[in-house]
């Protein structure tokens, strides 16, 4: 963004470096990177999921969606409490469905 012609006119002009990130090359790169962090956010935390699922990321005391899920393999406390166990799997989805119609929205949001 930084080699387009309208940031060399603003570098021609005099323009200081701040005034030329904050005035033109922010406003162009904003929609972008919010698409990009839409999108990257739900699969950090399926990340995160899938690995404490695997037993590689966070360790039992420490609280997390993979450990509940891992949890959940226990065939016995599944039919005693199904709801209570699968909340972690309801909790993912509801959080990554979520965050798709965000980034949905955002995208079809009018830039001014």
């Amino acid at each position: 963004m930084r080699e387009r012609e309208f940031v060399l006119a603003a570098k021609a002009s005099g323009l200081t470096q701040p005034r030329i990130l904050f005035r033109h090359i922010f406003p162009n790169i904003t929609a972008p990177l919010i698409t990009q962090a839409t999108l990257m956010f739900p699969a950090f935390l399926l990340a995160e999921v899938a690995l404490s699922f695997l037993g590689v990321g966070l360790q039992e005391p420490e609280p997390s969606l993979g450990n509940m899920l891992n949890a959940a393999g226990d065939l016995t406390q599944l039919q005693a409490r199904p709801l209570l166990i699968l909340s972690p799997a309801i909790v993912i989805f509801l959080f990554v469905f979520s965050v798709r119609l965000v980034s949905y929205g955002l995208k079809r949001r009018p830039s001014y």
